[in-house]
């Protein structure tokens, strides 16, 4: 069943929304974790001219949202309002 999951910055007032779907399925939040994990590594690499063009679309928008909101606090948020964590393992 999909699940639709979308990242968050709470670290505006009001918290922004990201535009694009992070995932359809809550198996994509590992994806979504690693990419936060190493959003500094992918930045340099952008920096370094690479592109952040990920496996998916939801990847690269994801990685979008995460370099504008690198320094930010950032949650993930489902289409049931639940929120789920951006460590493995901690959601609640």
């Amino acid at each position: 069943m999909s699940t639709h999951l979308y990242l968050q910055c709470d670290s505006h007032e009001p918290p922004i929304v990201a535009n694009q779907e992070a995932g359809q399925h809550l198996y994509d939040l590992e994806h979504i974790r690693k990419d936060w994990a190493n959003r500094h590594a992918i930045k340099t690499g952008f920096e370094a001219g690479l592109s952040l063009e990920g496996d998916s679309y939801f990847q690269s928008s994801n990685r979008i949202f995460m370099m504008q909101h690198i320094n930010c606090e950032v949650s993930i948020h489902d289409e049931y309002g639940r929120q789920h964590a951006l460590e493995e393992n901690h959601d609640r």
